[in-house]
């Protein structure tokens, strides 16, 4: 039979063992990250996509200076009766296409900007899709060169300004591939430009007489 001692003595090694095993146990075990660093992480993107917004939205003016904008250039514009009077249009000579499109895109040109403006609504009208996606592309950019100009670190790696630039290029075309902003704007910057060519091709300049109408007689 043990004695008393040696009884003392294993009750008293007993805890040693385990405190000697218990930090093996702890060290070699893989535990989860804690939730709180996934939260922290979806806040800082949340933060970031915040910030860019806000950014955007910064940039983008008041109704009140947009409406005062578009009465300015409202008013700068050439009277429409003017702009469409077909007996002031003809074929020019091949020799009078440069200057007449030079002449008529300056005296003009608030007139082809409405009428992009115009046609620029009624496409945001019937494609939201596109504008989202116009947006999006805005919104990232405005993060990676505005909000966060400093070199960014994706993936351990750190992407310098040229090499957010060509993220940003290969961004861009698959969002406006996607959403269809890309073909749907370029049409538009298309169809007005082919309508403003071809006015200011066959409008005569306004500096220029028309003798079959100006002339007045002179009276006796």
């Amino acid at each position: 039979m043990a004695s008393f001692t040696e009884l003392g003595t294993a009750k008293v090694a007993a805890p040693s063992v385990a405190l000697a095993v218990g930090p093996e146990n702890v060290t070699g075990s893989t535990e989860a990250p804690p939730a709180g660093a996934a939260a922290a992480s979806a806040s800082a993107v949340g933060a970031a996509a915040g910030g860019a917004i806000s950014a955007v939205a910064g940039l983008v003016p008041s109704a009140e200076v947009i409406k005062a904008r578009l009465g300015s250039v409202w008013s700068e514009s050439r009277p429409w009766a003017e702009f469409g009077n077909v007996a002031q249009m003809a074929r020019p000579e091949v020799s009078e296409v440069v200057e007449r499109v030079q002449e008529n895109g300056r005296y003009y040109q608030m007139n082809y900007l409405l009428i992009l403006i115009v046609l620029g609504a009624l496409t945001i009208l019937t494609s939201p899709l596109s504008f989202l996606g116009g947006f999006c592309v805005l919104v990232a950019y405005v993060y990676l060169f505005v909000v966060h100009p400093e070199p960014l670190r994706l993936g351990g790696v750190d992407l310098d300004a040229k090499a957010k630039a060509l993220m940003m290029v290969l961004l861009s075309v698959a969002a406006l591939w996607v959403t269809g902003a890309g073909a749907t704007f370029t049409s538009l910057i298309v169809v007005v430009g082919v309508i403003a060519l071809a006015h200011a091709a066959v409008r005569r300049p306004a500096g220029d007489l028309d003798f079959d109408t100006a002339y007045t007689p002179a009276t006796v």
